[in-house]
């Protein structure tokens, strides 16, 4: 039961890395930002085009008849 007591405190060491494995490490965090961002950024732009034309259909557009032109 002691040795399972000590574990914790073992665990509660910080990691020591060496200068490789830290820009590995902070390479990998930056590609998931710039993932992240690219994501966001096409929800945001897809969003705002659905929002305008939305706009557009219901309040500007108006729709001219299909056999009205005055033909036979």
């Amino acid at each position: 039961m002691k040795e399972r007591d000590a574990a914790p405190a073992e665990r509660g060491k910080p990691a020591t890395y060496t200068g490789d494995k830290k820009a590995k490490m902070a390479a990998k965090t930056n590609k998931k930002w710039v993932r992240l961002a690219t994501v966001f950024a096409y929800v945001l732009s897809v969003s705002l085009a659905a929002i305008v034309l939305a706009v557009y259909y219901s309040l500007i557009w108006q729709p001219v008849g299909a056999g009205t032109s005055g033909g036979a």
